[in-house]
């Protein structure tokens, strides 16, 4: 009956918020399927090399998550933290290809755990906040349900754009993604609306 819902009316609000999560998480996880082919492709970065760059982004992850989530949430509240979050991802993504070396490349990829740390936690809690609490349970179990549709289909069209249409079209499109996801969270009335 959930999963209906969120097909038959993707405007209500917890639909909406499950729509972002799941295409954003599309977008998303679409950067960790060919992010080191792309840095292999373009940079040189090897198997013995690549750890280095996904310890800078679960780092900054971290960072981000433990350190400046929470304030940042008290400031600016979930649903403008939810949108800062999907613009930044959608920058980032965009911006990786242009980076002509790999200091700054290191400084756009930023965007990218900065982005997620607020795009996704904030989301959740809308959820949790928005669904009937009767069911709650079957809403949190049925938003993870659709990110992991997205999980497995992301790597299968960036890695099929990658060999298809050029090494950074899977970045650009994932940017488009995200911005489109940064229109929907648009849409989301704050919790002051809301209640």
């Amino acid at each position: 009956a959930v999963v209906w819902e969120i097909l038959q009316r993707p405007q209500a609000d917890v639909s909406r918020l499950i729509w972002i999560y799941a295409i954003g998480m599309l977008g998303t996880m679409s950067m960790t399927a060919v992010l080191a082919l792309y840095l292999d492709r373009v940079f040189g970065v090897t198997e013995k090399t690549i750890g280095l760059f996904f310890v800078y982004i679960g780092a900054l992850s971290l960072i981000m998550r433990a350190l400046i989530l929470g304030k940042m949430v008290d400031r600016f509240g979930e649903t403008g933290v939810m949108r800062m979050g999907a613009l930044a991802v959608a920058v980032g993504m965009a911006g990786m290809p242009l980076a002509p070396n790999i200091v700054t490349l290191a400084l756009v990829m930023t965007l990218f755990p900065i982005g997620t740390a607020l795009l996704y936690p904030a989301t959740s809690a809308l959820v949790t906040h928005r669904a009937p609490k009767t069911e709650l349970g079957q809403t949190l179990g049925v938003q993870q349900a659709f990110g992991a549709v997205a999980r497995i289909l992301a790597p299968i069209w960036a890695t099929a754009a990658f060999q298809g249409l050029g090494i950074g079209v899977p970045f650009y499109i994932a940017g488009g993604i995200l911005a489109f996801v940064a229109l929907l969270a648009l849409g989301v009335r704050p919790a002051a609306e809301f209640r």
